[in-house]
C-alpha cells in the first residue's frame, strides 16, 4: 500500500488488488485480455476493461453501470487520497481516444486531438501535406546515407512512437510505414527521418478521418493476410494482416479478391 506512485510495482500491485477486488464480487477475467472482466447481470453481459485506473464499465442497462460505480466510489474514496470521477454518455474521452458511441451500432474512435497536439510539439516544420503516407522507398535501406545525431535520433524515436500509439488505436492506415520504421530505432539516417515526416505530414493532412467499427454479425469474420517474401535489405519478409465482421463485409471482401484476381489474370 506504499509503492511510489508510476512506478511498475504500482501498476502491477494496483492490477492484482483490482482483479481480487471485482473478482470477489463474481466478475470473469477474459482469457485473451486480463484487462477485460465480464459478468452476467440481469441476464445481460456486463463488461468492465480497464488501463492502470481508468476503467469503463458497459452494460444494455445504464443502472448497471451506476451500481458498478457506486461500488468503486465505495471501495476506492478516501479522504486525502481522491474521489472517484466518472462520465456518463455516449461520447468519452479515453486514453486519448473520443470513444463516440451517438450512430446506432457503431463505435466511431476520434483522435484528431491527439494528432494536432502531436504535429504541434513536433520540434521541425512541417512544410506541407501528403496524399500517402509512404512511396516505392519505404523499405530502401543506403547504409552509406547519413545518420542522425543524438537530439534528432531522440525526437525520431518519440514521434515514432507516439504515431505508433495512434495507428494502434484509431489510424491503422499508417501500420505499414510505422512498422518499418520501428525497426529503425537504433540507428536512423536521415533517409528514415524524411519516411517519418511523410507520415506526419499525411496525418496533418487526413486528422480528420475518423475510423468507425461496425457489424451486423459477430460470428463472421474474414481475414486478409499477405506476406512479401525477402523484400527487406537484410533479407527479411514483410507480412500484414487485418480482418472484417459482418455478412456485409464479407460480400464486400469477396467482390474485393475476384477484382484481384480478375486483374492479376489480365496482367499474366
Amino acid at each position: 500500500m506504499k509503492s511510489l506512485y508510476g512506478m511498475m510495482k504500482a501498476s502491477v500491485l494496483y492490477y492484482k488488488k483490482f482483479r481480487n477486488d471485482i473478482e470477489d464480487i463474481g466478475y470473469k477475467i477474459n482469457p485473451y485480455d486480463i484487462c477485460v472482466a465480464n459478468k452476467m447481470v440481469n441476464e445481460k453481459q456486463h463488461t468492465i476493461k480497464w488501463h492502470v485506473d481508468d476503467v469503463k464499465s458497459s452494460h444494455v442497462d445504464p443502472q448497471v453501470n451506476e451500481d458498478f460505480y457506486k461500488c468503486c466510489e465505495q471501495k476506492y474514496e478516501e479522504d486525502g487520497i481522491g474521489k472517484v470521477s466518472v462520465s456518463r454518455g455516449k461520447r468519452h474521452d479515453y486514453l486519448a481516444m473520443i470513444l463516440d458511441y451517438t450512430k446506432e451500432n457503431k463505435l466511431k474512435l476520434d483522435m484528431k486531438y491527439y494528432i494536432e497536439d502531436m504535429i504541434k510539439e513536433f520540434p521541425y516544420e512541417l512544410k506541407g501535406r501528403t496524399r500517402a503516407p509512404w512511396n516505392d522507398k519505404l523499405f530502401k535501406v543506403n547504409e552509406k546515407t547519413k545518420k542522425l545525431h543524438d537530439d534528432k535520433k531522440s525526437t525520431f524515436h518519440t514521434f515514432l512512437m507516439k504515431a505508433m500509439f495512434l495507428c494502434k488505436r484509431a489510424r491503422p492506415d499508417i501500420g505499414p510505414g510505422i512498422c518499418f520504421l520501428s525497426s529503425r530505432t537504433s540507428k536512423p539516417d536521415e533517409s528514415d527521418w524524411q519516411k517519418l515526416i511523410r507520415i506526419l505530414e499525411f496525418l496533418k493532412g487526413t486528422k480528420d478521418v475518423i475510423l468507425t467499427l461496425w457489424t451486423n454479425d459477430m460470428n463472421i469474420l474474414y481475414w486478409f493476410i499477405d506476406a512479401a517474401f525477402a523484400v527487406h535489405g537484410d533479407m527479411e519478409s514483410h507480412s500484414r494482416l487485418m480482418f472484417t465482421m459482418g455478412k456485409e463485409r464479407l460480400v464486400v471482401a469477396q467482390r474485393n479478391r475476384r477484382l484481384i484476381q480478375e486483374v492479376a489474370l489480365k496482367q499474366y
